[in-house]
């Protein structure tokens, strides 16, 4: 019976070390994702703002333009922080230096009960009737739900048989996505606390500060709600990702699985 009491009490025991070590190992492996998914991310979005072509300080005469955090009417857009800019593209032959517009925002989605934040990126080719240079001279760009579908089609066509399926969508499990750019001399001259727009602002963007929030994928499967999420863009966590993920829900581990990522990155282009 001693024997007996001895060697459950030894099986308990290594049932627990086996039970923390398989913890341990799942946290370890969900922060390496996380590490994997946003070094990835921030080296494509770093990509195209180093090849921002936008117009010097003050020059307001130009269909050239920076857009942070415009007003999108509309559909899911739920995350009040974009960027939408023009950059040149690596292509072949003729097409190697061409300009295009490009986006990165943060959509939201309900499938089965379970909601995504998704990071997406748009891009308008110059020749398409759409693109900033088609339009009338010098135009004040304004973005809506339907534009962002026409050329992320992805967010509303997900059939695994179209050949726009997941087309724009960069990454799942993006909680947010924030922006800070900054002059010459680091002096902060635009961030998610107010629209700026290049045209209308007489300060040239030359670095920008790029931040995104990751969650841990076994984590995100507690997400039912985007505005669980979302409502978390008030005050002060509007503009700071640390105070958004300090607001996030404590229950289903959602703060605890989420970690902020953030890379600077300097703007080149001029016109």
């Amino acid at each position: 019976m001693v024997a007996t009491a001895i060697f459950s009490f030894m099986m308990l025991l290594l049932m627990s070390l086996v039970s923390q070590s398989s913890g341990i190992w799942q946290q370890t492996n969900g922060d390496q994702q996380k590490r994997e998914s946003a070094r990835i991310l921030l080296q494509l979005i770093g990509r195209d703002l180093e090849g921002a072509v936008i117009p010097p300080s003050g020059s307001v005469n130009s269909n050239l333009d920076f857009q942070l955090n415009p007003t999108i009417s509309g559909g899911n857009y739920l995350n009040p922080a974009a960027a939408f800019w023009q950059t040149t593209i690596a292509g072949t032959g003729t097409t190697n230096g061409d300009i295009e517009d490009v986006g990165y925002f943060v959509n939201w989605v309900v499938v089965d009960g379970r909601a995504h934040g998704v990071l997406c990126r748009l891009a308008i080719p110059a020749s398409d009737p759409n693109s900033i240079f088609s339009a009338p001279m010098f135009p004040i760009r304004t973005w809506s739900q339907s534009l962002l579908n026409n050329y992320a089609p992805g967010l509303n066509d997900t059939s695994m048989g179209s050949l726009n399926a997941y087309k724009g969508l960069l990454a799942e499990n993006i909680l947010g996505l924030w922006i800070t750019l900054y002059n010459s001399t680091n002096g902060v001259i635009a961030s998610a606390a107010a629209p700026y727009d290049s045209r209308t602002t007489p300060q040239r963007p030359a670095y920008a500060d790029v931040t995104v929030v990751v969650i841990d994928p076994a984590v995100a499967g507690h997400l039912s709600s985007a505005a669980a999420i979302t409502n978390c863009y008030v005050g002060a966590a509007l503009t700071n990702a640390n105070a958004f993920v300090a607001n996030l829900p404590a229950s289903g581990g959602i703060r605890a699985g989420a970690q902020v990522f953030t890379t600077r990155f300097q703007i080149q282009g001029s016109e």
